[in-house]
């Protein structure tokens, strides 16, 4: 991992940036425990702010793998829920469900979201919404 956060945050190539956000993604969902995928998280909440939307996207997914351990994570998160591109607002929201965001401001971005012009985005918002809301009863 150490190698891919050092490519993610060197790479001047917007392509090479998100191959690379996708394997980490790809390790976040295989290891979502291991120490070294938690050192991980400032490095892909940067990159889920980069100006390139795959790459946003390929963040996001690997922060959503990481589940409750990306949780400083979220404020950034909830800021994607407005994104321009409906794929990076659906992963935003989808991550926010899987990390259990229970803020106030992530619980407001999830309910605006049930909104979205985008009918993925509003699916994945509904089941984003209860999905926190059930693991916090």
């Amino acid at each position: 991992m150490p190698r891919l956060e050092r490519l993610l945050c060197e790479s001047k190539s917007p392509q090479e940036q998100a191959k690379t956000a996708f394997a980490m993604s790809g390790i976040c969902y295989r290891n979502p425990n291991a120490p070294e995928v938690h050192y991980a998280v400032p490095i892909l909440t940067a990159s889920a702010r980069n100006k390139d939307t795959e790459v946003r996207i390929y963040s996001i997914q690997a922060l959503a793998a990481i589940g409750k351990a990306a949780h400083k994570a979220t404020p950034d998160l909830v800021q994607l829920t407005r994104d321009k591109d409906a794929g990076v607002r659906m992963c935003a929201v989808e991550a926010l469900g899987r990390i259990g965001a229970h803020s106030r401001g992530s619980l407001v971005a999830l309910r605006i979201a049930t909104s979205d012009t985008n009918d993925g985005v509003r699916l994945t918002a509904v089941k984003a919404l209860e999905l926190v809301q059930s693991n916090h009863k």
